[in-house]
């Protein structure tokens, strides 16, 4: 069993919690600039553009709260917010603060969880052309405002629904209408092209030929639970890093993962072996007995395969066609 609450901490910071328990529909469209467009928030009818930081979504917290009836307060003196609802819960947020003060008591703006424990994210609130943003899971968990995402075009206006629902073979549920990509081509000996491949045909960030991310959000340099790392000098082929394996009913974009690797891996290791290796994985984070492929040299086709855990992550590399290799990855001459 490849260990969960390992690999959870980024995708806990990502995740955003509903308070009505409705999933977050979310189709990110990224940019290379600091903030990250994501996508539209939906709330009391009103669209409401996001901000991705390091992972987290941020949305203006004034529009929201005075959508949703309630009284808010900017204090240019000290750089808080206040918050007052219809309840008389008192809510303050401060620039620079990664906690807000609910009646007094400080509660975090966004959670991670490390070694089966809720900490704190990082997860500022900040200033942005005199808006103030927090995090969407302090908007959901905190405020208790019932915040949904809807997917936008290039133009922000919202997408259309499907009249005819994609279906999807794996157990994981990615954003509705998501196409799975499909790889078309194999590995080539040249590991520089195999980045340009993966950027073309899976939508992964090459990142000028020393590896490539897959950031679920969209093409670019945010999230990357999928880190390619294909170093000229290394003797093997590739490293391939998981920091998580999917999203679950609460962040739809993380199930893309699995769809992704799946083609990543028939990529490397061809159709019926990257399927063997997908089945390994898939049914190590869905808590079977995997141990006997755990941190040995394993053997699909003519290239040699190693699946580590390190850390909070999981790392498979991939030898060479036709090279043999110690358990150091030294090549054996």
């Amino acid at each position: 069993m490849i260990n969960k609450s390992k690999v959870v901490a980024t995708l806990m910071s990502l995740t955003l919690f509903l308070s009505t328990g409705m999933p977050v529909l979310a189709t990110s469209q990224v940019n290379q600039s600091t903030n990250k467009s994501v996508s539209v928030l939906v709330y009391n009818g009103q669209s409401i553009k996001t901000l991705e930081r390091s992972g987290i979504i941020y949305a203006p917290l004034a529009k929201i709260v005075q959508d949703a009836g309630d009284q808010y307060q900017w204090d240019a003196i000290n750089y808080t917010a206040t918050v007052t609802k219809k309840d008389k819960t008192v809510v303050q947020v401060s620039i620079g603060k990664t906690v807000a003060k609910v009646n007094g008591k400080e509660l975090p703006l966004s959670v991670q969880k490390v070694k089966g424990v809720n900490v704190p994210a990082p997860a500022k609130a900040f200033l942005l052309n005199e808006d103030l943003y927090v995090s969407c899971h302090f908007l959901s968990t905190v405020l208790k405002y019932p915040v949904q995402f809807k997917a936008e075009e290039q133009k922000g206006q919202l997408l259309p629904q499907s009249s005819t629902p994609v279906k999807y073979d794996l157990s994981y549920q990615p954003p509705a209408g998501w196409v799975v990509p499909q790889i078309k081509s194999i590995a080539t000996s040249d590991k520089k092209r195999n980045l340009e491949i993966l950027d073309k045909e899976l939508g992964f960030y090459n990142l000028g030929g020393a590896g490539a991310i897959f950031n679920p959000y969209g093409k670019g340099d945010g999230a990357d639970p999928i880190l390619v790392g294909s170093d000229l000098q290394d003797s093997y082929d590739v490293s391939i890093r998981f920091k998580y394996w999917e999203g679950g009913k609460t962040f739809p974009e993380g199930n893309k993962i699995p769809y992704v690797t799946r083609e990543l891996f028939k990529f490397y290791l061809g159709q019926e072996d990257g399927l063997k290796l997908f089945k390994i994985m898939d049914d190590g984070y869905n808590g079977k007995d995997v141990s006997q492929y755990i941190g040995k040299m394993l053997t699909f086709g003519n290239r040699q395969v190693t699946i580590m855990e390190v850390q909070d992550s999981v790392r498979v590399i991939i030898g060479k066609a036709g090279v043999k290799y110690d358990s150091k990855w030294n090549v054996i001459k």
